[in-house]
């Protein structure tokens, strides 16, 4: 790796490279159904056999996490690209835990993004591809003790413990963002421990490497991840006393448990939300639901007066109502066994026969760039109305007599909806 120093010359970074490669595979026996998890990582994930503390710590609460582990000695996201594809094709996993060499995410933003981010979406993208339900789940390490004594002259924001973990902790909230990935932020553990419980040691002597203390609190911030449960419920121990094993438990129940959504533990479980508009005897809708995934989700519409249900991303419903009428339209979005189910009253306006008159109404072009003309079949005059696909107004103006124009110059591109006279148009901007 390089980075270009203040006289532009290129310096190499240096790289510590500990222990060889370890082959784990753990299975702890308990009921329910058990979470399969695969660790591609390095010394870090190694030490003191963190994947099986984790699998010990959902023991203790009559859960099971079976784990199986590739950890490398000084292995870079880019030798598990290029060596652990076999590991990730090796069975349907619930998680993927990603692990960088414990210096390279810190290293100034261009080496990173060409030596390190290509190689994590490539591993999420092996990971979604061999199952698509299997949630990548990235290990955020934390700054060695007294700072990377091997680089701080290359490349100073590494020469304090502060300084390095903080650009551990950017790098890795880019890397599960922009893959859409979940993070366990272990480093978030560690520093709110050194700061109030400085009496818990997380270092080996080698100011690197985890002792049993830091491992035991990785294993927590895991086991949280993974099974979304409250760590202070463990009651395995490891080597440590009672005492502080419950610091560290309470640490990661306040960090991790009550923020889940922080880290993205929630950001593969689906979410229905839909908006609607009317069009005469007809209902457009829109499934505008978060996180929307068409590979990861499914949806089922039910329209509340008893006809079949639908399965279309965007369904048009045509009601037959002769009042004014309120129907419950149930939206349910489905993924990796879990399901949500959002439910709203659509106020379906029956419109009079005068609300029909004048229906000979062209827009075009469509799509279009910067205007939109409006051809009618009357010289009378009426208004538009211009919607977001989400239902939001946007702006209203005049409609004149047979042909007018209407400037959506200032829009971005997208799909929108124009009313004129109770008739919705779909408009693409381009």
């Amino acid at each position: 790796m390089t980075f270009v120093g203040m006289s532009m010359k290129l310096f190499t970074l240096k790289k510590s490279i500990c222990l060889g490669p370890i082959f784990l595979f753990i299975t702890i026996s308990s009921s329910g159904q058990p979470k399969k998890v695969l660790f591609l990582g390095n010394s870090y994930t190694a030490a003191h056999n963190m994947p099986q503390l984790i699998a010990e710590a959902a023991k203790s609460t009559g859960d099971q996490i079976d784990v199986e582990t590739n950890a490398m000695g000084g292995a870079k996201l880019k030798t598990h690209a290029e060596a652990s594809i076999d590991y990730i094709k090796n069975q349907k996993w619930d998680f993927v835990v990603l692990q960088a060499q414990s210096q390279e995410p810190s290293f100034p933003l261009h080496q990173v993004q060409s030596e390190t981010f290509p190689y994590a979406k490539k591993l999420c993208n092996e990971i979604r591809k061999n199952h698509a339900c299997t949630k990548p789940l990235f290990f955020m390490t934390w700054g060695r003790k007294n700072g990377d004594a091997q680089n701080c002259q290359f490349w100073p924001p590494v020469c304090t413990y502060a300084g390095m973990d903080s650009m551990l902790r950017l790098r890795y909230q880019m890397m599960a963002d922009s893959n859409k990935a979940a993070l366990s932020p272990v480093s978030v553990v560690w520093r709110y421990l050194r700061k109030n419980y400085p009496d818990i040691e997380l270092y080996d002597p080698d100011g690197s490497h985890p002792s049993e203390n830091g491992s035991y609190a990785a294993a927590c911030a895991f086991y949280t991840m993974i099974l979304g449960k409250n760590p202070e419920n463990i009651s395995f121990l490891f080597s440590l006393d009672l005492q502080k094993a419950k610091k560290i438990q309470k640490t990661v129940r306040l960090l991790v448990y009550d923020s889940l959504e922080k880290w993205n533990a929630k950001r593969f479980r689906p979410k229905a939300q839909f908006t609607y508009i009317q069009q005469g005897s007809k209902i457009i809708f829109s499934n505008n639901s978060p996180n929307l995934d068409t590979l990861l989700h499914s949806w089922q519409w039910n329209f509340g007066d008893n006809s079949h249900d639908s399965s279309n991303l965007n369904p048009i419903h045509t009601y037959q109502a002769n009042t004014d009428t309120f129907f419950k339209v149930q939206l349910i979005v489905k993924s990796c066994e879990q399901n949500d189910t959002f439910s709203h009253l659509v106020n379906f306006k029956k419109l009079a026969i005068k609300d029909f008159i004048d229906q000979k109404i062209c827009v075009y072009p469509n799509p279009s760039y910067n205007k939109i003309y409006v051809e009618r079949g009357s010289a009378k005059k009426s208004k538009f109305v211009l919607f977001s696909k989400s239902g939001k107004r946007i702006t209203t103006g005049p409609i004149k007599a047979v042909s007018s124009s209407i400037d959506i110059s200032f829009l971005p591109a997208g799909l929108y909806f124009l009313r004129i006279d109770h008739q919705i148009f779909k408009i693409q901007k381009e």
